[in-house]
């Protein structure tokens, strides 16, 4: 059915040949026969058709109005009779843009959610007494106080690289979210509205680590600078000998150190041969297997020599990829317990200490230890275990 909008005869006489079909529903005349019949060109032609008439399919009807669907092109009718629609164009705009307006309600819903977050948390006092923080978490402030860039104006911290603060490019954040527990790192008026996700009900909330900005709390009886926090911070860390939970923390964090930096190590060597590896148990277990007998920088070499093995194993024509993969965890440790049966010379693979190695790496041997590289390169899980006994 059509519904005329314009009175010129001539283009009633257009139109209907454009909409006219034969008795299989075919159309009838060419769009370019038509536009040639009446003198203008074939580009032309759906243009004039839709300013003179609307075809109304009177067999598909809106499930919305219940008006049959409208086409004002051949291109509109074959979409509808393709996709059939269940609303017209006109409902199916009018129920866009009730989405538009749900959605807009709620963006603003969510955002005043969020700002009454902010306003909660970065006022909150941020006085704290450093004294009664354990001895771990006092050395990962202080890493993060010495590597982060300081605002003395609203005490606020630009957080170190994820990458060089530890070989867990992950674990920034579970140790920043461990601080923030413990009262030590608050958060500051430079955080962005969007690094809060509110909960299911009111009160509740998640937040983004990397993008909150961060303050440390101030000692108690000391003012808000830079210098305060690290003099506070820095007596506890070199003091720590006097500590209850001094040795359980340098056992911690040197397993955290060793088998983190094991897993990113054997990751990029297998990498240069185009093999992945997932962090399982098994492989875990041999790390710490072979870093209780070897040093981590040892662990290097025995990770570069494991990866070259297990490309060449790979390649073998009998040999599935994944079989490769998996035989790495037994490989590492077989390979451990001859190269100590063999009494292999192994050649400790030391990054630029002061440059390359993580940020908890150099605190723990150069300011807790104060080894230095030559402990670095010495020290074995089983020595470790021994201080904690």
């Amino acid at each position: 059915m059509l519904c005329l909008s314009n009175a010129d005869p001539e283009n009633i006489e257009l139109a209907g040949l454009y909409w006219c079909t034969d008795a299989d529903g075919a159309w009838s005349y060419t769009v370019q026969r038509i536009a040639s019949s009446f003198g203008i060109p074939a580009s032309h032609l759906p243009k004039v058709v839709g300013e003179t008439a609307t075809a109304f399919l009177t067999d598909l009807r809106c499930s919305s109005c219940g008006n049959p669907h409208a086409a004002k092109t051949r291109s509109d009718f074959a979409k509808i009779v393709a996709a059939v629609p269940a609303m017209c164009l006109n409902c199916a705009e009018i129920d866009r843009q009730q989405i538009r307006e749900r959605a807009a309600i709620a963006a603003n819903g969510m955002r005043e959610r969020r700002n009454a977050i902010w306003l909660s948390e970065t006022t909150q006092s941020s006085s704290f007494d450093y004294s009664y923080l354990g001895y771990l978490d006092a050395v990962y402030a202080f890493v993060i106080l010495v590597a982060s860039e300081f605002d003395e104006e609203t005490g606020e911290v630009r957080l170190p690289d994820p990458e060089t603060f530890s070989p867990d490019s992950e674990y920034l954040n579970v140790v920043i979210q461990r601080l923030h527990q413990e009262e030590v790192l608050h958060f500051g008026e430079k955080t962005p509205l969007d690094a809060f996700e509110p909960g299911d009900t009111d009160g509740t909330f998640r937040y983004y680590p990397s993008r909150i900005s961060w303050r440390f709390a101030t000692p108690e009886s000391f003012n808000n600078s830079h210098e305060s926090v690290f003099n506070v911070l820095s007596k506890i860390v070199d003091g720590g000998k006097t500590e209850y939970d001094y040795i359980p923390a340098i056992c911690e964090l040197w397993w955290h150190i060793g088998e983190a930096e094991g897993l990113r190590y054997l990751k990029n060597e297998l990498d240069k041969y185009n093999i992945r590896i997932e962090e399982g148990d098994k492989l875990r277990d041999a790390i710490h297997y072979t870093l209780m007998r070897f040093s981590i920088p040892c662990l290097r070499y025995l990770m570069w020599k494991l990866a070259k093995d297990t490309a060449a194993y790979a390649t073998r024509k009998d040999v599935h990829p994944r079989q490769a993969i998996n035989s790495i965890p037994g490989a590492l440790m077989r390979m451990c317990d001859r190269a100590l049966a063999d009494n292999w010379k192994i050649s400790p693979w030391t990054l630029k200490w002061d440059e390359e190695e993580s940020l908890l790496t150099t605190t723990l041997f150069d300011r807790i230890l104060k080894s230095g590289v030559a402990g670095f390169k010495s020290i074995t899980g089983e020595m470790i275990e021994a201080m904690n006994t």
